[in-house]
């Protein structure tokens, strides 16, 4: 008889690991959307460890294949964390209303806040009122970051330009 499987989908982009002494695993997520799949009765009894069950409470790790049933039998939130596309992002950064945004940010997790930040930054999109709601709602604030990313390019680039006139007068 098969065993059921659980699936785990990393939901960031940055690495996450489990190790458990106790049941003598680790298993690693390298990337965003990585899946690792386990026995059912191994994910229950990784539950009990504190570091696996913050990973999934706070929505680094998503769960498929457990119904909404099973998850509220081992006092998991049934819907689970909320995870934005792309297209969404960049929607609720330019065009969403202000009242949407703030519902929406309100929901998110810390791991899908810091995907939003770090969407909005990589692709430059930093509205002023957006970033305040955002800033309102988790505490980070999207325009200080962008203008230190913005000053940190600048700075590079005089140290660039400095180095090509000592280079030029060495020559």
């Amino acid at each position: 008889m098969a065993k059921e499987k659980v699936t785990l989908v990393s939901a960031v982009t940055q690495q996450v690991g489990v190790t458990s002494k106790n049941l003598m695993m680790t298993r690693k997520w390298p990337t965003k959307g990585s899946k690792v799949s386990l026995d059912k009765e191994v994910f229950e009894q990784l539950l009990y460890e504190k570091g696996f069950k913050y990973l999934i409470d706070k929505g680094y790790l998503l769960i498929e294949g457990l119904d909404a049933e099973d998850k509220e039998d081992l006092g998991l939130d049934k819907t689970g964390p909320r995870v934005l596309t792309p297209a969404e992002m960049r929607t609720l950064l330019t065009t969403e209303k202000r009242e949407k945004v703030a519902e929406i940010v309100g929901e998110l997790q810390e791991p899908q806040v810091d995907e939003l930040i770090n969407f909005a930054l990589k692709e430059e999109l930093i509205d002023t009122i957006r970033a305040n709601i955002i800033k309102e709602k988790t505490g980070k604030d999207l325009i200080g970051m962008y203008q230190r990313i913005q000053s940190e390019k600048e700075a590079v680039k005089k140290l660039e330009e400095e180095e090509k006139l000592r280079a030029s007068k060495r020559g």
